[in-house]
């Protein structure tokens, strides 16, 4: 339930601020959009590959980020199938939970069965997240991925333990402001 909470806020949110960004730069919302996002679909060739490939991202990476970019921008059923299915195609073993996330949202934007088996796995005994199956000590980063994608599904019992784990991570570690006492 809380999960469910924080993944339709996060939703909110983020649509409230693209809306706020379309209000206040003139200009945004039509014809600059609509040549980025015939760019973008140029970029996404046969068999899912990409036109480009990235300096900084996995191939995964960039072409989970091409899917979801193009699905937040046209709307459901609009992501290449080929794409999609070169993400579902990915060896488990090599890809990371970013990307297993990503992927899992994906499907659930399109009306797919998430493999919610396969995120899962990840799960380590604290109850964060791994970047790689096999790996014992999680990540915050890959526990946020994986909670996002997995909140909709999740029960209460399921997602609290990994929202402590994370608390946890913020009071340890995240002091983002300098002199602030906890």
């Amino acid at each position: 339930m809380r999960a469910t909470v924080l993944c339709r806020a996060a939703t909110a949110v983020r649509q409230w601020l693209c809306f706020a960004l379309v209000a206040v730069v003139p200009g945004i919302g039509s014809a600059d959009t609509a040549k980025g996002l015939t760019w973008l679909q140029a970029q996404v060739q046969t068999g899912g590959q990409l036109a480009s490939v990235s300096g900084t991202a996995t191939v995964a990476q960039s072409r989970c980020e091409v899917a979801r970019t193009l699905l937040e921008l046209s709307g459901p059923g609009t992501a290449p199938a080929a794409l999609t299915a070169a993400l579902d195609n990915a060896p488990l073993g090599e890809t990371v939970t970013e990307v297993l996330a990503c992927t899992q949202w994906l499907q659930q934007q399109q009306s797919q069965i998430p493999r919610t088996s396969e995120l899962q796995s990840r799960r380590t005994a604290t109850h964060g997240f791994a970047a790689f199956e096999g790996q014992t000590g999680p990540s915050a980063l890959d526990t946020g991925w994986a909670l996002q994608a997995l909140a909709s599904q999740w029960s209460s019992a399921q997602a609290d333990p990994t929202l402590a784990w994370l608390q946890q991570q913020q009071k340890d570690r995240w002091k983002l402001c300098p002199g602030h006492r906890q």
